[in-house]
């Protein structure tokens, strides 16, 4: 697709004008290679930018919030797209990541300092905003019990257990969890993730994990079918990342210097923001995942160093 436009715009001829084409004439790349890999990195920043986006979805909620005392949708697509979008990749990385470490492990990763990191990672920050929260609770109520002490110590123990257990309104405050505008609601789907991880490195020890990846996104697409839960499709985005690791592990990669991975990039991007407007469902999953491996298999190599690459035939 870069390479018609290029031609249309008589790229080649520009370039051997202004001298480009003669200064690469010992090189292997020539200049549309260059080109296409600046557009493919170029895309790869967008999809960072689209995690960042996050912060602009709250960025437009909180002032409704402030101005209505309702928390609803944003004012428009994009920015309903763009924070959901954002918090789909957070999923997909972690899953490309952590199934990543168990097939370099070979399903054996050292556990104590696997689960001992992650709760440091997160513990500190998340008590210290916890405890701000609960201090705002109990000055609003006036450091009185307006519900029974056992059910106050309950809801506060399950705010500090670093997000696993979710966020109840405590001692009768309503909407606990706005006045962090919700943004925990992630690390569950986070701590489960981490919790199965010895059942998923069972399937990681051997030769086949890329199916078991593959048959635990099927899976999840055909619950979502079935039932209409959208925790399939927040499920279905770790395996999303686990696909991506699995092939990367296997060595597949879209050739260097081809059109193909910004093309699909830009393709999914632009579905997902014209087509939809939430990212739950079986399309947006399969967009995302294909947005997502994209990414991760273009431009270069991500397999491990240990391993031969070979191009994937697309």
């Amino acid at each position: 697709a870069v390479g018609a436009i290029l031609e249309r715009l008589a790229f080649h001829g520009a370039a051997e004008r202004g001298g480009i084409k003669k200064a690469l004439d010992r090189s292997e790349y020539d200049a549309s290679d260059i080109l296409a890999k600046v557009v493919f990195y170029a895309l790869f920043l967008i999809v960072l930018q689209m995690a960042f986006g996050v912060f602009g979805h709250h960025a437009v909620l909180i002032p409704q919030y402030l101005e209505t005392g309702k928390w609803l949708a944003p004012p428009s697509v994009f920015y309903t797209m763009i924070g959901e979008v954002g918090v789909s990749l957070f999923f997909a990385i972690t899953g490309f990541l952590f199934w990543g470490k168990l097939l370099h492990e070979r399903g054996g990763p050292d556990w104590k300092r696997l689960y001992t990191s992650r709760i440091f990672r997160i513990g500190p920050v998340y008590l210290a905003v916890a405890a701000v929260v609960l201090l705002v609770v109990f000055v609003q109520t006036r450091f009185s019990l307006q519900e029974p002490a056992s059910e106050v110590a309950l809801d506060t123990t399950r705010w500090l257990a670093l997000g696993a257990l979710g966020q109840p309104d405590v001692n009768g405050y309503d909407d606990t969890g706005r006045l962090l505008a919700g943004v925990t609601w992630t690390l569950m789907y986070e701590w489960l993730f981490y919790l199965s991880l010895p059942l998923l490195a069972l399937f990681a020890r051997g030769g086949r994990h890329l199916w078991y990846a593959l048959g635990g996104l099927i899976a999840c697409c055909a619950f979502h079918a079935v039932l209409g839960r959208p925790q399939a499709i927040y499920t279905g985005l770790f395996f999303c990342g686990m696909v991506s690791a699995s092939l990367a592990r296997r060595g597949w990669r879209i050739r260097p210097g081809s059109r193909l991975a910004p093309a699909l990039a830009l393709a999914c991007l632009a579905l997902l923001f014209t087509q939809f407007s939430t990212v739950v469902g079986v399309p947006q999953l399969i967009l995302l995942g294909v947005l997502f491996g994209a990414v991760c298999l273009g431009g270069r190599s991500t397999a491990p160093a240990t391993t031969p690459a070979r191009p994937a035939g697309w």
